[in-house]
């Protein structure tokens, strides 16, 4: 067991020891309840974090953060539907929570309900525009019905939106590199490049598409080589890429 682990398994034993008491003497205290549950759904432990989620679902009703949070866990646990079910309730509550539309449209997408999943996604982008994850599920579900113009647009501005330390981690990296070989097969290839090398600084990964770099390379090689007119540099150019991108 690694160190980070046994700190973390204190901290939830400690955790747990404070709740426990904190609900001796009132067992049905929705806010000790709603973190027990958490507590118990990041361990694993389904079946104790459901009783919590119950419990405290049943002296507030109305929260819908915590039927959220039930929701979450249900997914986690593999009852997408049961968490479908249970964010459509907390929506009855607060349609207009972006953040229950994000996660009903991310559960609907997990379940191929990818015109429902829309729907629920694009409500949620109306109610908060700047949401790099809604965006990404925006981006799946569009090119799950096929349309590949807007997935690339939601990929883009997902990338935009993602804060520095997230630009750099494998998720942002993969949708970045989803983004380069659609826009290099609608043939806007200096978008594709600008994408590419940013791309690389960040991860240092090779992807399969050349860099600004390397085109330019292309160029002058051609241009050595036959020294063509304009146009025919632009033809062999294309020419050369194509190569890279097969």
């Amino acid at each position: 067991m690694s160190g980070t682990q046994r700190r973390t398994d204190r901290y939830y034993a400690s955790a747990e020891n404070f709740y426990e008491t904190k609900l001796v003497s009132n067992p049905e205290m929705p806010r000790y309840n709603h973190l027990m549950a958490a507590i118990q759904s990041e361990k694993g432990c389904v079946d104790k974090a459901n009783s919590y989620y119950r419990t405290s679902i049943a002296a507030q009703s109305g929260n819908v953060m915590t039927r959220n949070d039930y929701a979450v866990h249900l997914a986690r646990a593999g009852r997408k539907e049961d968490a479908i079910h249970e964010l459509k309730k907390a929506l009855l509550i607060s349609e207009k929570n972006a953040v229950l539309q994000k996660n009903m449209a991310a559960t609907l997408g997990n379940v191929g309900q990818f015109t429902k999943a829309l729907e629920a996604a694009t409500t949620a982008g109306h109610l908060n525009p700047q949401d790099p994850m809604n965006h990404r599920n925006l981006a799946r579900i569009h090119a799950a019905l096929g349309d590949a113009h807007s997935s690339l647009e939601h990929n883009l501005a997902a990338i935009r939106l993602d804060n520095p330390h997230a630009q750099k981690n494998p998720v942002t990296t993969a949708f970045r590199a989803a983004a380069v070989q659609i826009i290099a097969k609608g043939g806007r290839r200096d978008e594709a490049f600008a994408l590419m090398d940013q791309a690389r600084q960040l991860e240092r990964k090779t992807f399969d598409l050349p860099t600004s770099v390397q085109t330019h390379e292309i160029i002058q090689k051609i241009k050595r080589r036959h020294g063509q007119s304009l146009a025919d540099i632009e033809k062999q150019k294309q020419a050369e890429m194509q190569k890279l991108l097969i």
